[in-house]
C-alpha cells in the first residue's frame, strides 16, 4: 500500500511540474531566452526529484530485503538449536527409560557400549550453543537448567555403576533419581520447544532448509 502511495505522489509531482512547463511556454511563447532557461531549469529539476525518489525506493527495498534475510537466518538458528536440544532431551530420556526398565547388569552394558558416548556427544553439542544468542531470558534459563540437570544425570549414573553396590537396594534408590531427573528434563525440553522451535517456524513462503 506504501508502494502505491509513493507511486501516486510521483505521478502528482511529474504532473504539477508538466504544468508548470506548459505554463511557461505559453507564458514566453517559446521565443524568449528566459523562457528556455525556465524550461531547463524546471526539467533539471524534475530529473533531480525523481532521481531521488527511485533512489529513496530502492534503498528502502535493499533494507526491507536485509533484514528479511537476518529473520531468517536467526529462525534457522533458532531451529538448529532446537533440534540439538530436542536430541539431547531424547537420548535422556531413552537413558531413563532404560534405566528404570532393565536390571543393573544389563543396563550396564547399553551404558558402556553405546548409551555412554551418544549421550556424552549431545551434552558436548548443548554446551556450543551459545546463550547469548537464545532470544529471550526463559530460554537462557532453561538451557542453563538443561545443562546442569544432563550433567548430573550422567555423574548419577556413573557414580551408580562405580559404587559396587549392586544389591537390590540400590536400583530403587537410582531409578527415583532418574524420575526426579525426568521431570526436570520435561519441564525444561517445554520451554525450550516453544522458545526455539514452535516460536520459530518458517516465515509462510520461505523454503525449509
Amino acid at each position: 500500500m506504501k508502494r502505491v502511495w509513493q507511486c501516486v505522489e510521483v505521478a502528482f509531482a511529474l504532473a504539477g511540474l508538466g504544468v508548470v512547463v506548459a505554463f511557461l511556454v505559453y507564458a514566453f511563447k517559446l521565443h524568449s531566452e528566459a523562457a528556455s532557461g525556465w524550461v531547463q531549469a524546471v526539467g533539471s529539476i524534475a530529473a533531480i526529484f525523481g532521481a531521488y525518489k527511485i533512489g529513496e525506493r530502492q534503498s528502502e527495498s535493499n533494507m526491507r530485503q536485509a533484514q528479511e534475510m537476518a529473520e531468517r537466518e536467526r529462525r534457522h538458528r533458532m531451529g538448529a538449536y532446537g533440534a540439538v536440544v530436542e536430541g539431547a532431551h531424547n537420548q535422556a530420556k531413552n537413558v531413563i527409560r532404560l534405566g528404570s526398565t532393565l536390571e543393573k547388569a544389563g543396563f550396564y552394558r547399553t551404558w558402556n557400549g553405546q548409551n555412554e558416548p551418544l549421550f556424552n556427544g549431545m551434552v558436548l553439542a548443548i554446551d556450543n550453543i551459545p546463550l547469548h544468542d537464545l532470544g529471550s531470558p526463559e530460554n537462557v534459563r532453561a538451557l542453563i537448567l538443561m545443562k546442569s540437570v544432563l550433567a548430573q544425570m550422567g555423574d548419577e549414573t556413573n557414580k551408580f555403576f562405580k559404587s559396587g553396590n549392586w544389591l537390590d537396594e540400590a536400583v530403587p534408590q537410582f531409578r527415583g533419581e532418574l524420575l526426579r531427573i525426568e521431570m526436570v528434563l520435561d519441564q525444561t525440553w517445554a520451554v525450550l520447544e516453544k522458545g526455539l522451535i514452535q516460536s520459530n517456524a518458517p516465515i509462510r513462503g520461505e523454503p525449509m532448509s
